[in-house]
């Protein structure tokens, strides 16, 4: 049987909705034909079986940490819900979030192999080794976050939090040395550090980069009042790209609902109860996004008992990554002053290229993108590992609104042939 596509759901702090969000996702995939699993990995604090409205006794996964059944399957329940199960977690457990390294490495290895085709498993708040390790399990990284700063904050150190960690069980011998150095300077951008780690450990720095590059983390934007609150999830997610590195793009926002809030009380998931709500609509498109995820190559790294490195709880200037459009990805053939290249981010007033020779800051031009018979105006304002961002200059709504429409289709719509 292939290996379940494992989906961890995980966020910074408690209350942006993350187990509600994993049980609907687990339900919106189920209804979709999909065999799905869900774990409740929230070590200690566990409510999935709540949430399902089941009150009778349950075998937990803290069955398979203290030995008394020999697989995770042992712990599967059903939910009557068809295809979804439940591995329900420990709640109230004195030490359930303590585990042993041993025990959280027989954990990691059972969830593996769990027999279902999506594997959702639903992780604890905070940046403790158990939590950020079971996240770093999954293959597809969901990361949620609300448009309040507590959150936005801690998303950015929950994040960060796993990059360091997953970058210090790369380091081998005198290479550990090296990166700790690097990791110490808490207000380096990680692609800084690992440009500098190119002359003394070229080796390492190439790992880190295959790590930050196959990353896998998605943002779902969750709690959303307003129609503006989606441009502060991109402004999260342009400001990872630069100082963590990774590519996490926003894969969906979830608008706050009354029907979703009720059903948690109701112990319903609202993708069972009230499909046709806002909220639950929403879900169902991020759940079919996250099945349609590109899965990274990654080697399977054991992670390593470590000291615990400080995670800088401040959030970057939010500001600085704000823009009053939001981009959406593409991956469009394109000129740029007669040079070809690759559209990877369009919006309403500029586009993200990426070209084997970048110009001059500064520089203007005309972008032309053939397939949508679009040419504009534009200048280079920024430029960074291989891309550079442009800004629309002149009369450029009509054909800048065109691109944009076109970069919201389904993906085989926007992939250049």
């Amino acid at each position: 049987m292939r290996r379940a596509r494992i989906i961890s759901v995980g966020g910074g702090k408690g209350g942006v909705g993350k187990s509600v969000l994993a049980a609907n996702l687990s339900v919106a995939l189920a209804q979709a034909g999909v065999e799905v699993i869900l774990v409740d990995g929230d070590l200690g604090a566990a409510n999935q079986h709540t949430l399902f409205g089941i009150e009778h006794k349950v075998p937990t996964l803290q069955a398979l940490v203290d030995r008394d059944v020999d697989s995770l399957q042992d712990t599967m329940i059903e939910t009557g819900i068809p295809r979804l199960r439940l591995v329900a977690g420990s709640s109230a457990t004195p030490g359930a979030a303590n585990l042993a390294h041993t025990q959280k490495q027989k954990l990691l290895r059972h969830i593996r192999t769990l027999p279902a085709e999506v594997v959702v498993v639903d992780v604890g708040a905070g940046v403790a080794f158990n939590t950020i390790d079971l996240f770093a399990v999954a293959d597809v990284r969901v990361s949620v976050l609300s448009p309040q700063l507590p959150s936005l904050q801690n998303a950015y150190a929950f994040l960060k939090g796993v990059v360091v960690r997953s970058l210090e069980q790369l380091a081998e011998g005198d290479e550990r040395t090296l990166l700790d150095d690097g990791v110490a300077r808490q207000t380096d951008r990680v692609p800084a550090m690992i440009a500098r780690l190119a002359d003394t450990a070229p080796a390492l720095a190439a790992r880190a980069n295959q790590l930050l590059y196959g990353f896998g983390a998605q943002l779902v934007g969750n709690q959303a009042t307003m129609p503006t609150d989606v441009n502060i999830f991109h402004a999260v997610e342009r400001m990872l790209r630069d100082f963590l590195g990774i590519d996490a793009p926003v894969v969906g926002v979830v608008p706050t609902s009354l029907r979703l809030h009720t059903s948690v009380n109701r112990r319903s998931p609202l993708c069972l109860d009230s499909p046709h709500d806002e909220a639950a609509r929403a879900i169902r498109q991020i759940a079919h996004r996250l099945l349609d995820a590109a899965i990274p190559v990654r080697g399977d790294v054991e992670p390593l008992p470590v000291a615990a490195s400080a995670v800088d709880p401040e959030l970057p200037a939010l500001d600085t990554f704000a823009r009053s459009h939001p981009r959406h990805r593409v991956d469009w053939v394109a000129e740029l002053n007669g040079r070809r290249g690759r559209l990877r981010e369009v919006s309403l007033s500029g586009a993200l290229m990426e070209l084997d020779q970048l110009p001059a800051v500064g520089t203007e031009g005309q972008l032309i993108v053939a397939q949508y018979g679009a040419n504009l105006r534009t200048i280079v304002r920024s430029k960074r590992n291989g891309s550079v961002g442009l800004q629309f200059l002149g009369p450029y709504a009509p054909v800048a609104t065109r691109l944009v429409t076109a970069a919201t289709q389904p993906l085989q719509a926007r992939t250049a042939r």
